[in-house]
């Protein structure tokens, strides 16, 4: 793969960053999980930004990988209040914030002592797998309680539906961070133009999903 095939597909991700960010911003404070979203893009577009610069020839200050590494730790945490939001019921509280600060002492731990400047696979794997089984659990919830018997209107489904594919497709890439490396000759360009394509296919679904939120807003005022 070449180097401009590359910058494309990470360009287009962060330019869906941005927009997600920018259609979340006059979101109420009634849309509580719209604006989780927009914290979301926010942290993503500010990471895809950072690892951007900073790999770029001649710029030794930080490894790349930090960026991304940061954002990941975050990204949990900012998961766990979304479908905690999502769900709407108080009993579930405890149980999605015992997750989010288990992950974030695991995934700091992981980030300071054991992987450090590479790639940070094992924190990427759990919190794939987290992911995952928030989103299972966010399906099984909209089937029960049935909020609308026209799911795919329903802007949830879209967001939801945005990070499965994303954590499913992306926990096989983390799974075998290592191998890919040393078969590809530690060439990167084709890892991260794979989890950029998944993450633009994943942010296309989720503005969606914010756009019909904005207009089932309008529709109701």
């Amino acid at each position: 793969m070449s180097l401009e095939t590359f910058l494309i597909i990470a360009h287009g991700q962060t330019l869906f960053s941005l927009l997600g960010f920018l259609l979340t911003l006059r979101a109420k404070p009634s849309q509580s999980v719209v604006r989780i979203m927009g914290l979301l893009f926010l942290f993503s577009f500010l990471a895809q930004i950072g690892s951007l610069a900073l790999g770029k020839p001649g710029f030794d200050i930080a490894n790349p990988n930090y960026s991304a590494s940061l954002y990941g730790i975050l990204e949990v945490p900012l998961l766990s209040w979304l479908y905690f939001s999502a769900v709407g019921q108080k009993n579930y509280g405890r149980v999605f914030a015992s997750i989010a600060v288990a992950f974030v002492l695991f995934a700091t731990y992981n980030l300071v002592f054991i992987q450090k400047e590479s790639i940070n696979s094992y924190s990427l794997i759990v919190g794939s797998i987290i992911t995952i089984l928030y989103s299972l659990f966010y399906f099984y919830w909209l089937l029960r309680e049935l909020p609308t018997l026209h799911l795919h209107k329903f802007p949830m489904f879209w967001i939801n539906s945005g990070w499965i594919i994303f954590s499913s497709g992306n926990l096989f890439l983390f799974a075998f961070t290592s191998y890919l490396v040393n078969v590809l000759n530690n060439n990167l360009l084709y890892y991260w133009s794979m989890f950029n394509f998944l993450a633009i296919i994943k942010s296309s679904m989720i503005v969606y999903g914010i756009w019909l939120d904005r207009q089932n807003t309008k529709s109701h005022s």
